[in-house]
C-alpha cells in the first residue's frame, strides 16, 4: 500500500541494509544512492547520495512541489557493496 503524500509536502524516504545471512543492519562498503520518478517516468532525483541515519539505515528527504505530477511515483534505493549491487524498490502517491 502506497504511503500518500500532498504536493508542496516533504517526503521522508528511508531504507535499510541487512545481512542476508543473518539480518543484521550493515552499511554498503561503496554508497548508498536514490532515484525517484514521478508518475510520469520523469526522473526527478537520479543517483543521488542518501544521508546515513545509522548503521544500515539510510534516508532520503524529496520536497515535492507544487506543480508535481499526482498518481504513483517509483523509488530505488541502489547500495553498493564492492560490485555486489542490490536495489530495492518502493512507491508512494501524490495527490492535492
Amino acid at each position: 500500500m502506497a504511503v500518500t503524500f500532498e504536493r508542496s509536502e516533504t517526503v521522508r524516504l528511508r531504507a535499510e541494509v541487512r545481512d542476508p545471512e543473518d539480518n543484521a543492519l550493515f552499511d554498503p562498503v561503496t554508497s548508498m544512492k536514490i532515484t525517484i520518478k514521478d508518475s510520469a517516468g520523469a526522473l526527478k532525483a537520479d543517483d543521488l547520495d542518501m544521508t546515513k541515519e545509522s548503521q544500515g539505515v539510510y534516508r532520503y528527504y524529496y520536497d515535492l512541489l507544487e506543480a508535481d505530477a499526482l498518481g504513483i511515483w517509483q523509488v530505488a534505493y541502489h547500495a553498493t557493496d564492492g560490485s555486489v549491487i542490490t536495489i530495492q524498490r518502493d512507491i508512494f502517491r501524490v495527490s492535492d
